[in-house]
């Protein structure tokens, strides 16, 4: 095992052309982690002995913008061909595995609130925490679902969207992608919007909507259904 090593000098670093590009995001991800629990030296960057990064560069940047400390291993068995390898040899968390970290620290109901909802409706997590965040799409919603920040807002709106978009997609002939979900939680917030009348007009006339990519479009599809053969045309954008 390489003895870790540290250093403030981030001029003596290079980037390696042949590695992967610096994220903005996931760097902005790490400076927000480091600070609130700086673990770096147990994350340690791994360079040659002319201090060519070969794992670690996004974690470099975060620390040199922070002013904080690099915590480096020197490793000249490397080549250029192991960039690769050390790349593919680390696993990504996906949401499922924060939510399994959050249950057993259990020290937020949220979670279990949340893991729940999900199963119950049979949502995927993007479309279950756009529900918890009232309808709303955003990049910090999952930087607190995995920072342990989760909060139920309107339980029993987030239930309402679930019930809109599970009778809807049950009807649908082809599987819907995000803009639909963005459409039927459109919908399920309207004043003017008659849920059992949109039940009983998709039960004859669902297979008139086509896939779309915009989820105003979504929404025209849905609307077009919910008018069919009606005098009582309403609008819903």
């Amino acid at each position: 095992m390489s003895e870790t090593k540290t250093t403030e000098d981030y001029g003596r670093f290079s980037f390696l052309e042949e590695n992967r590009n610096v994220t903005r995001n996931f760097v902005n991800q790490l400076k927000r982690s480091f600070q609130e629990r700086d673990l770096g030296e147990r994350y340690p960057i791994i360079v040659d002995s002319s201090f060519r990064i070969f794992d670690g560069q996004n974690r470099f940047t975060a620390r040199k913008e922070l002013g904080l400390p690099i915590f480096y291993e020197i490793d000249d068995s490397l080549t250029i061909a192991d960039i690769g390898r050390i790349s593919a040899n680390v696993k990504k968390w996906f949401p499922s595995d924060w939510l399994k970290y959050h249950l057993v620290q259990n020290e937020n109901s949220a979670y279990r609130i949340y893991s729940g909802f999900r199963k119950r409706w049979n949502l995927s997590h993007t479309v279950a925490l756009i529900m918890f965040n009232n309808g709303d799409y955003t990049r910090g919603m999952f930087e607190d679902f995995k920072s342990g920040k989760l909060a139920v807002r309107d339980i029993n709106r987030s239930n309402r969207y679930a019930k809109v978009v599970n009778d809807i997609r049950d009807h649908m002939a082809f599987k819907p992608t995000k803009p639909w979900y963005s459409a039927m939680i459109y919908l399920a917030d309207l004043d003017d919007y008659d849920h059992d009348r949109m039940v009983k007009k998709l039960g004859k006339y669902a297979s008139r909507m086509r896939p779309c990519t915009k989820w105003q479009d979504c929404v025209r599809e849905l609307e077009g259904v919910y008018n069919w053969r009606t005098s009582a045309y309403v609008r819903f954008i």
